[in-house]
């Protein structure tokens, strides 16, 4: 069973979080989707969202979780240190995780500006969903 990544296409930063998910992600567990596509149209999310989206065994009573709090359940499935830290981020005030996610995605251009487009690596293209 996978998990399911909704996340920003038009996001540098999003783009790059996505890129280190994947790399770091040895068991592949995770499948990731842009928030506006066709696999987000499945779930209860409202298109408008700006927010990463984590889809947990994404079936049809699949666990959906967002922004700050999507983030640290996706550390808890990555490797060592990232499930530690994934795992004491889920144990701070749900308030203060998506606040400190807040935080960075309103800088988020900012942050990462870059006119290139990325690009993914062909063999993670079975992981990408439309």
């Amino acid at each position: 069973m996978h998990h399911l990544i909704l996340f920003d296409t038009t996001c540098l930063l999003c783009h790059r979080s996505v890129h280190f998910i994947a790399r770091r992600d040895k068991k592949k567990l995770f499948k990731f989707a842009p928030l506006g596509g066709v696999t987000a149209a499945q779930f209860p999310v409202n298109p408008e969202i700006d927010s990463l989206v984590l889809i947990e065994k994404y079936t049809t009573a699949a666990r959906l979780s967002f922004e700050g709090v999507a983030v640290a359940r996706i550390g808890q499935y990555l490797p060592f240190p990232w499930s530690w830290l994934g795992t004491i981020a889920r144990a701070l005030p749900r308030r203060l995780i998506n606040g400190l996610y807040h935080a960075v995605a309103s800088r988020r251009h900012a942050l990462s500006h870059s006119d290139a487009c990325p690009v993914m690596p062909p063999d993670w293209s079975d992981r990408f969903l439309p």
